[in-house]
């Protein structure tokens, strides 16, 4: 078997608006790794767990931002997770991002990740 190295935050690969707005490759590791909490709190013994999107509320600067986690619609070959991050409002819960959030959400997009190969390493 082959055993490849852990994830860390350089394998994160992030657009412009992001990196201009701020969000480095540590936020968006810190994202994975709390979407990785959630995922082991999830009693379901099914794999489809994985492809439900999740919604986490993190600290940004001077206040919060939502951000929605998703794998890549039918990857293939390899699990592709995208992160996308909404600022997150006034409201003391979470309000969960649906995956087809372009025709629902209208929240802004403050920026985008993606973490190719996921699937590799869990």
């Amino acid at each position: 078997m082959v055993e490849l190295p852990p994830i860390t935050p350089s394998d994160f690969f992030s657009d412009a608006v992001a990196r201009e707005a701020g969000f480095t490759d540590q936020f968006w590791y810190r994202a994975y790794i709390l979407y990785l909490d959630e995922l082991a709190r999830d009693p379901s013994r099914s794999f489809a767990k994985y492809d439900i999107e999740r919604t986490l509320r993190i600290p940004f600067q001077r206040g919060y931002v939502d951000v929605l986690v998703r794998a890549q619609p039918e990857p293939r070959e390899e699990r592709v997770l995208r992160f996308t991050a909404f600022p997150a409002g006034d409201e003391p819960g979470i309000r969960r991002v649906s995956r087809v959030y372009r025709y629902e959400e209208t929240r802004p997009v403050l920026g985008e990740a993606a973490l190719l190969d996921a699937g590799w390493r869990w």
